[in-house]
């Protein structure tokens, strides 16, 4: 029951911020993959930004509200449609406009830590990538030294061969 009159003060700041985040929906229909990425990144930073305007207690709410959705939602989700049905079902006495604005704002948050994941599995991959190139570096020179210590050693071998 606390939780549900937190979420019911929390909206009205959410509510005031729906304008900023209404084009959630459209990110979850089959867009071109650039412009619903363009649009992906443009929603997280909406919503970081209506994010920072709540108290650190208020966002520890919303936060594990965000959570309880996450586990609810079905694999291949459409957000934020399903996370406003799970919703619904958490919080009957919402009206849709509330619904719709916290939903749009789980979406938020749920896109944001996606792009976070991204962004530090890209870092990941350069570090890898890098890694191996450097494996790549060794490894030529390696070679290069060997091949040039061989020809050295066949040289000599071939002197002292003509000697005798």
């Amino acid at each position: 029951m606390k939780t549900r009159s937190r979420c019911g003060c929390l909206l009205c700041g959410i509510l005031l911020s729906a304008a900023g985040l209404s084009h959630a929906a459209e990110i979850a229909h089959g867009e071109p993959a650039q412009e619903s990425a363009f649009q992906a990144r443009t929603f997280a930073a909406a919503h970081s930004h209506l994010q920072n305007r709540f108290s650190p207690q208020q966002q520890a709410l919303l936060t594990s509200l965000g959570e309880q959705v996450r586990q609810q939602l079905p694999r291949g989700a459409h957000l934020p449609e399903d996370a406003r049905r799970i919703l619904a079902i958490g919080f009957p006495s919402l009206t849709g406009v509330e619904l719709d604005s916290l939903s749009a704002y789980v979406a938020g948050n749920l896109l944001s830590q996606t792009q976070q994941m991204q962004e530090t599995q890209m870092s990941f991959n350069l570090q890898y990538l890098q890694l191996q190139e450097s494996q790549q570096n060794e490894d030529r020179e390696y070679s290069c030294l060997s091949n040039v210590l061989k020809t050295k050693q066949d040289t000599i071998k071939a002197m002292l061969g003509n000697i005798r």
